[in-house]
């Protein structure tokens, strides 16, 4: 399982982009660990070490470069995946020791999944009593869905959604439960000129959920 991931990067942006993913993931903020610079975060690391199961890491920063850094992380913790990243795309993984993966910048949420659930045996455990944070709002969009184990049906209505999942509203059921795989199609109402737009079906896994009164079940959705 994922426990605590270190970020080392010099510039802000990138580092809350970062942090955005993560948290999109399921990370809580307070498992994120930040670093400016290399010498912080051989300091983090080496304190924490044991309790990092992550580490990405910018390529050019100053005082060091992030390979020279990544070969000492290495050489401290063999076992800790390293995420190397840069907007160089000269840098490839074959020419660079002791990283496990490299992703050139600019990347989208779904690049660092892909290679963090290549890397991790698991992703971290989505806690339903905290607001799943979502990159992009929506409304006025409902959802019609299948539960595939017991055949039944259901709505709901999208609440926030990403590029790997959505987080709805819908009436209590039985059928909701954790890892369930369920079969969506999504509405979208447009008011300005009374029009709808009926997406593909898709496939989600209930990764989350949290009831909050015998009418209404808010339930977070990982595509599949």
């Amino acid at each position: 399982m994922i426990n605590n991931v270190l970020i080392i990067e010099d510039d802000k942006d990138m580092q809350d982009l970062v942090v955005s993913f993560l948290t999109l993931y399921g990370l809580k903020e307070n498992r994120i660990l930040l670093a400016s610079d290399p010498i912080e975060g051989l300091d983090i690391f080496r304190n924490r070490k044991n309790q990092i199961s992550l580490v990405i890491c910018d390529y050019y920063m100053p005082k060091s470069n992030g390979a020279e850094l990544c070969e000492i992380l290495k050489k401290n913790q063999s076992h800790t995946p390293i995420i190397l990243q840069t907007g160089d795309l000269n840098i490839q993984l074959k020419d660079i020791k002791f990283v496990d993966s490299v992703l050139h910048k600019p990347y989208k949420y779904e690049s660092l999944v892909t290679v963090m659930e290549d890397l991790c045996a698991e992703p971290p455990i989505f806690d339903f009593k905290e607001r799943e944070i979502r990159i992009s709002n929506i409304d006025n969009m409902g959802m019609s869905i299948k539960f595939l184990t017991s055949k039944r049906n259901g709505h709901g209505l999208v609440l926030d959604k990403s590029d790997s999942g959505y987080k709805i509203a819908m009436k209590p059921s039985t059928d909701i439960m954790e890892n369930a795989i369920i079969e969506t199609r999504a509405t979208a109402f447009n008011f300005d000129d009374n029009s709808s737009t009926v997406n593909e079906m898709k496939k989600f896994e209930i990764v989350w959920f949290q009831l909050l009164s015998l009418d209404v079940c808010i339930v977070g959705l990982k595509l599949i």
